[in-house]
């Protein structure tokens, strides 16, 4: 069975295989899968767990190996699919004590922070003494806090960018109205004056009309 030696980060989640208890056929399996897994084959390593599984389906020693091997591979799903089944099936506490802490790391290394800050936590609460367990939890909720100021933080920047957008068209369209009223006022004072010359012109002609109808003085 599968042991942790357990961490993100700080301490990687490592495994000790045992194969006590298994039949013929799985024990050789499962030691097959072993030796592929400290190769660091961990493609190949599943391959053989789920063989051993396969020949073994109630032998929970091969859901830990499989969560395991896949947490090496990134296939992150899956490794939490292991360890939730171990958490949900097992009655030992020992048992479940490495699952969720395995969980954890499995979470932890998804992104998923509030999920494993939690499993941290069942870690805890069914061990106290868990050094690993605090050290991962502490880790977990400081990187959650510098997510949270990051965002925040770009939030506010999105926020100033917005207003400083907002306070820029505000001032285009200041100027835009500005330039619109001297157009309108360059037009109406143009025909102000084209009614006076058009005016002056009218004075004009009627007083040389009236001139040219009189006769001069001797």
């Amino acid at each position: 069975m599968l042991k942790s030696q357990r961490n993100v980060i700080i301490i990687t989640l490592t495994c000790v295989f045992l194969s006590l208890g298994l039949g013929r056929s799985a024990r050789s399996l499962n030691r097959q899968g072993n030796s592929l897994y400290n190769k660091e084959m961990y493609t190949e390593a599943l391959v053989k767990y789920k063989q051993a599984q396969a020949t073994d389906p109630k032998n929970m020693i091969f859901d830990y190996n499989i969560g395991c091997a896949s947490y090496k591979n990134d296939s992150l799903k899956v490794a939490a699919n292991a360890f939730l089944k171990l958490i949900s099936s097992s009655e030992k506490i020992e048992v479940k004590e490495k699952s969720y802490f395995n969980l954890g790391n499995t979470l932890f290394k998804g992104g998923e922070l509030d999920a494993a800050i939690e499993a941290y936590k069942q870690v805890l609460r069914l061990n106290p003494n868990d050094i690993d367990a605090k050290i991962n939890l502490e880790l977990a909720q400081k990187t959650k806090e510098k997510q949270e100021k990051e965002n925040q933080e770009k939030n506010e920047e999105n926020e100033d960018e917005k207003d400083g957008d907002k306070q820029e068209k505000q001032e285009q369209g200041k100027d835009e109205q500005e330039q619109k009223f001297s157009e309108e006022e360059a037009k109406s004072l143009l025909k102000a004056v084209e009614e006076e010359e058009k005016k002056t012109k009218e004075k004009s002609q009627k007083t040389q009309q009236g001139k040219a109808g009189v006769l001069r003085d001797w």
